[in-house]
């Protein structure tokens, strides 16, 4: 439930949270914000989503990832874009592999997103239904599943709120966040209007 998206980031912005690696899968913890406290200060202001997103193992070296971006109008998958493809570098030389991602809408309500991994960045830009509540959420991190190298699985989205049963003036991104792993038709399940779902393959 939220009267501002950042009253959960003040809460976490400098909370890690490492999930113990499993048969077969990689660890990784997950940053809000970050731990200088004028620039979260800034941070804050400027409505920015940041989040650090750290897999660590000798598992990933030399291998390559990709990630992708869905985005969903009224239920249906719209467009399917590329955000970054390392097949074309060097793939991934160190036991480390942090993911950085920036998020912020501009003047014209649009999402601006900029993505930084080892070595390369990438930007990209979705229009948005002109509402000013987005929020960058970490699908991985709120299934409580394993990171698996190999597969391909649900990393981020960008969604809207939606009015907390019994109380329709309330809006909530937990009960998105909890509505289970059918990512793909949270817009049929909830009634989302839009959202972005990014997948992340580490292969």
């Amino acid at each position: 439930m939220i009267k501002k998206k950042y009253l959960l980031m003040i809460a976490c912005s400098l909370l890690f949270i490492q999930l113990q690696a499993q048969s077969g899968s990689v660890p990784y913890k997950v940053r809000y914000g970050t731990k200088d406290r004028e620039l979260q200060d800034l941070i804050q202001l400027e409505n920015i989503d940041y989040q650090t997103i750290t897999f660590t193992g000798s598992s990933l070296i030399g291998k390559h990832f990709i990630v992708t971006a869905k985005e969903i109008w009224k239920g249906e998958v719209t467009t399917t874009s590329i955000i970054a493809n390392s097949l074309s570098r060097k793939p991934i030389a160190d036991s480390v592999f942090e993911v950085r991602v920036i998020s912020k809408l501009d003047e014209q309500k649009n999402i601006s997103m900029h993505f930084h991994f080892p070595d390369l960045m990438a930007r990209k830009q979705f229009k948005t239904t002109g509402s000013a509540l987005y929020s960058l959420r970490n699908v991985l991190l709120d299934s409580k599943k394993p990171f698996v190298t190999g597969k391909r699985q649900y990393f981020l989205a960008h969604i809207l709120p939606i009015p907390v049963p019994g109380s329709p003036n309330m809006l909530s991104y937990c009960n998105v966040d909890d509505s289970g792993e059918d990512v793909i038709n949270w817009g049929k399940k909830l009634g989302i209007p839009h959202y972005i779902v990014f997948e992340l393959e580490i292969f």
